[in-house]
């Protein structure tokens, strides 16, 4: 990092910006700077340098730069200081073991009492003259003895990037060889300048790009994917008989086999997802844990495969986002004296729940969505918009009593009787009223205590809840059915939303 600057304004220029000037490349002249109001120690070196600031200090904080100020006269065009980490960056080209920090910041003479790594600080009336001047001189040059003066870690564990180089008369240096995290290494004594800049070039990582991005191709079915699709076009249609699997698909094994070969390969707009094999294969491993996009993909496909029915029993399946974006008001809403149901009925909102077929209390009464606690665990919520409650559906309620799962969905409980009046039509008497949604959870159905499989049964309590609890029930569910449940999601996904974009010529 380079620091620039005098009394109250310091400019910085980070590692990014060396890298995006070409430094690597043998220019090390950087064209960019941001105003800081002081810099930061250690913080700094977490963030631009990727580790936890342990060894760095590139940023301490200045509050006084008369004293900094003394360095102006040796850091002009005709002279220049070199700094303890240029010694360790010759040490390293050379193959001596460098010597430690404190020792070297201990030679420094001078106001420059700084450790670890050094900072040179410029008048910021000087600093065009001396960018002028660094591009007159060609920026960064090669000693004649071929040892490389500046450095530049990148991708390195240190993640420093040192500058400020000595050399009497001229601003002088170049970038250490860098030994990035592929494994390409420089700075070899039998490597020529030609090897050396190749090398240097291979570990250059584009950090931005306006260009837009590359279109994905569609995958185009081998020969065994055909056979698959052939094998799930010819099964039966789902039958509510079907909605709790008793055994497991005679073709799961084809099926799997088939995704394992190739998990990589992407499925584009499969029921409007971009999905791998490899979702499948998650899908329906037993105890795994399920991502977001699992969940919002199975809510989707359970909303559309029944319904005519939610649609007959007034319910709405909603993705995971309504509830995490109630959530994200909550702050707002706590602190609104005023109008909070200005806070809780923004735009988006608003217009989801007020699209045909989905408006609240004209077309639905019940909601249900799924909800993550913590980060880990994933449960069910019945959302009853006629009696003011919101029934928890939880695969394992031994995680948390009833006192953290209050606590849990307060927030959510205040804000529905405010969302209920900005989007549902006036009741036929009076108001509403802003009382919260009674929080209670489902007692006697099955417990997954295994562990990992908390997202799927959470789906699988909504559809059987939702349905008015048929066989088996949700108390009938076992840690077998669990699994044949998964391996049943899989399947049905893929065979509905993924052989559908392959049926014509290319499955044939």
């Amino acid at each position: 990092m380079i620091f620039f600057g005098s009394g109250s304004n310091t400019f910085y220029v980070t590692e990014d910006e060396v890298l995006n000037n070409k430094a690597l490349c043998g220019e090390g002249v950087v064209a960019n700077a941001h105003p800081l109001s002081y810099v930061k120690q250690d913080d700094d070196v977490g963030s631009l340098g990727g580790d936890d600031g342990d060894g760095g200090g590139i940023g301490t904080e200045v509050h006084d730069f008369g004293e900094l100020n003394k360095l102006v006269g040796v850091i002009t065009r005709d002279a220049l200081i070199t700094s303890p980490v240029q010694k360790v960056c010759e040490d390293q080209t050379s193959g001596k073991e460098p010597e430690s920090k404190e020792k070297l910041a201990a030679e420094e003479k001078g106001d420059v009492g700084e450790t670890e790594v050094e900072k040179v600080t410029i008048h910021q009336e000087k600093d065009e003259a001396v960018e002028e001047e660094a591009v007159k001189e060609g920026r960064f040059k090669e000693k004649e003895d071929g040892a490389l003066q500046g450095v530049e870690n990148v991708g390195g564990s240190e993640g420093l990037v040192n500058v400020a180089v000595e050399e009497k008369g001229d601003v002088a240096g170049t970038t250490c060889e860098v030994a990035a995290a592929d494994g390409v290494e420089g700075g070899n004594e039998g490597e020529s300048a030609e090897d050396k800049m190749l090398a240097r070039e291979e570990t250059l990582v584009e950090l931005s790009d306006s260009s837009p991005c590359p279109r994905s191709e569609k995958h185009k079915p081998v020969e065994k994917e055909a056979d698959l699709a052939s094998l799930l076009l010819a099964k039966e249609r789902f039958t509510m008989d079907k909605l709790v699997p008793e055994v497991e698909d005679p073709d799961y094994a084809f099926f799997e086999s088939v995704l394992v070969l190739n998990p990589k390969v992407l499925h584009l707009n499969a029921g409007g997802y971009n999905l791998e094999n490899q979702f499948f294969l998650d899908l329906a491993a037993p105890r795994k844990w399920v991502s977001t996009e699992h969940m919002e993909a199975l809510i989707d496909y359970v909303g559309v495969r029944h319904d005519e029915r939610l649609r007959q029993r007034r319910c709405i399946f909603l993705k995971p986002w309504f509830v995490a974006h109630l959530q994200g008001k909550a702050r707002s809403f706590n602190a609104a004296k005023f109008n909070k149901g200005r806070v809780v009925g923004d735009g988006r909102l608003s217009s989801f729940l007020t699209k045909e077929g989905k408006r609240w209390r004209e077309d639905v009464d019940t909601l249900y969505t799924p909800m993550i606690w913590d980060g880990n665990h994933w449960v069910g919520l019945c959302i009853s918009l006629t009696d003011w409650r919101v029934l928890v559906l939880d695969p394992n309620p031994k995680l948390k009593d009833m006192g953290a799962v209050r606590g849990l969905l307060d927030s959510v409980a205040q804000m529905l009787p405010y969302l209920v009046e900005k989007v549902c039509p006036p009741p036929v008497e009076g108001a509403y009223n802003y009382e919260h949604f009674l929080v209670e959870r489902m007692g006697g159905s099955y417990e997954n205590r295994r562990s990992g499989d908390c997202g799927p049964v959470a789906i699988k309590f909504m559809e059987l809840h939702a349905l008015g609890n048929p066989h088996p029930r949700m108390d009938g569910l076992t840690d077998d059915l669990v699994d044949l449940i998964r391996k049943q999601f899989a399947m049905d996904l893929y065979k509905d939303w993924v052989v559908p974009l392959y049926i014509g010529d290319e499955m044939n």
